[in-house]
């Protein structure tokens, strides 16, 4: 069997979360475990169930290296056919060695076996009984990311503050995010109307996966300015093996082909378009820094939806009264002084702030050596001693160097620009396998982490646009799940205030809003 070629990408993520757990000994865990994933007729004949069980799938082509697929013969052909184009060495064939199941068939639930089943919008977990009927496409998608989940917590049961040692029985209506529930039937058809969706990363990436499913129509423009890297494998649903290089708008357009939702595709950053100009009405956040997300709110869109991960919980949260409640910016907002983005990276490289700064204003490949002449013509005082050496030698050559990493695989890196080496070597997680330091601010999530959060972007939207789904939303407009945790105990809506001295505290922002938007202004109340 052949472990993923992403798998460093995998250790970054889980590392961490086991305790620091070594790439060779997670592998090797790997290795000697397949995963089951199992369906019947019954379960397979339901949309909802139906796209649960390739959900499970994706989420399982991106971790183990052995899979075991009972399913109707069309099903499991196209699932095998998912796992191979994740990863081309993907194992399929029976079990063996320690085999951890999820099933949608019932049964008795125990710490290797996880049983997910899905009614309506209600999600269950290890209530040992199949689905008592069809299943919102979200609810049952939700139902496999937490299976997921819950596995690995098993697998990994050493290494984790919460393993899962047992069933863990746990019942949650989507809607509502309280005990299963009666729901309103879903419209034929749901118009989202122009949506916005900045970033098409992981968590970008399962909101699309989760409304191609859904009976939407409208627009929705993908905003995203970087290509697929292989590492991003580990976790981007809607990428296969063969995507590597592609602009990730494109896989968003890509997973809408057939469907009732246009899909504009738009391949820069945030705000260097005009589609992504001030003041877009609908706006779905998948973003995976607290700068961006302020940024993103200083445009004043009408209403925003956002999700996100964090090392041990994920989140979402809409923001749709400007001024009243707590905005997008307030769950980002700096409570201390910030480093400069240069010194951010100066540190976090380990190198002195003046080089990158003059990597940066140049352009200057950090695989190439500075100019002399802007070494010696910087009006900076603090020049160290040392620095005729930068017109010597290259910042990533010191890099290697200087911490003792091996050539490969940073030698790729030459070419790049230093704010790329910075996302891909330190937000990306590759100095954490080399080095084991982690960036405080930077979290690699595992895929099932990122997919439930999507699941939650995706459903939080799709409800705001069914009246009689939004009567039962939770009244608190942010929730959160620990996903290192059971579900049984946790309470999911959370209260939230307005941060101090927010933009939405801004008397000119908020009047600024409200002209936008046609409401009173708040010099006016």
């Amino acid at each position: 069997m052949s472990l993923p070629p992403f798998l460093s990408r995998v250790h970054n993520a889980a590392g961490p979360l086991l305790g620091g757990i070594a790439e060779s000994a997670l592998a090797e865990v790997l290795r000697e475990t397949t995963l089951t994933l199992e369906i019947d007729d019954r379960e397979a004949a339901d949309r909802g169930h139906r796209a649960s069980f390739l959900f499970a799938v994706n989420l399982g082509a991106r971790l183990y290296p052995r899979l075991s697929i009972a399913a109707p013969p069309e099903l499991a052909t196209a699932a095998a056919e998912l796992a191979r184009a994740i990863n081309a060495g993907c194992e399929l064939g029976a079990a063996t060695g320690r085999t951890l199941t999820l099933t949608w068939c019932g049964g008795e639930p125990t710490a290797d076996r996880v049983t997910v089943a899905a009614d309506a919008w209600n999600v269950r977990v290890d209530h040992g009984e199949p689905s008592a009927g069809p299943a919102e496409p979200p609810a049952a998608m939700a139902a496999a990311a937490l299976g997921i989940g819950a596995l690995f917590r098993s697998l990994f049961a050493p290494h984790v503050a919460h393993p899962r040692t047992a069933a863990e029985p746990f019942a949650l209506n989507l809607v509502t995010l309280g005990p299963p529930a009666e729901t309103p039937e879903t419209p034929a058809q749901v118009e989202l109307g122009v949506v916005h969706l900045a970033g098409c990363g992981a968590v970008g990436q399962s909101a699309a996966a989760v409304l191609a499913q859904l009976p939407v129509r409208g627009t929705l423009v993908a905003v995203d300015h970087d290509p697929l890297d292989e590492g991003n494998l580990q976790r981007y649903l809607l990428a296969l093996a063969a995507d590597v290089g592609a602009a990730k708008p494109a896989l968003i357009a890509r997973a809408f082909e057939d469907h009732e939702l246009e899909v504009v595709p738009v391949p820069t950053r945030w705000g260097e378009d005009e589609h992504t100009a001030p003041g877009r009405e609908t706006v779905l956040s998948a973003l995976d820094s607290k700068q961006g997300r302020i940024e993103l709110q200083a445009g004043l869109p009408r209403e925003l939806f956002n999700a996100w991960t964090q090392p041990v919980d994920v989140g979402v949260s809409r923001h749709q009264r400007f001024g009243e409640d707590p905005c997008l910016a307030c769950l980002a907002w700096p409570r201390h002084a910030r480093p400069n983005e240069t010194k951010l990276i100066a540190d976090a490289l380990g190198e002195h702030e003046l080089r990158v700064g003059i990597y940066a204003m140049l352009g200057v490949p950090v695989g190439a050596p500075l100019p002399a002449d802007q070494i010696k013509g910087s009006l900076r005082l603090d020049v160290p001693s040392d620095a005729g050496a930068w017109a010597e030698r290259s910042l990533l050559d010191d890099l290697v160097a200087h911490r003792g990493l091996p050539g490969e695989p940073f030698a790729a890196f030459k070419g790049v620009g230093i704010r790329a080496l910075y996302r891909d070597v330190v937000c990306a997680g590759m100095l954490i396998e080399h080095v084991g330091a982690r960036d405080p601010e930077v979290s690699v999530p595992l895929a099932h982490q990122s997919a439930l959060a999507g699941v939650l972007l995706a459903t939080w939207l799709f409800v705001d646009r069914v009246p009689a789904l939004r009567e039962l939303r939770p009244a608190a407009a942010q929730a959160r799940y620990n996903v290192l945790r059971g579900g049984g105990e946790q309470i999911w809506p959370r209260e939230r205030g307005r941060q101090a001295r927010c933009l939405c505290s801004d008397p000119d922002f908020r009047d600024a809003y409200a002209a936008r938007w046609t409401l009173p202004t708040a010099s006016a109340a």
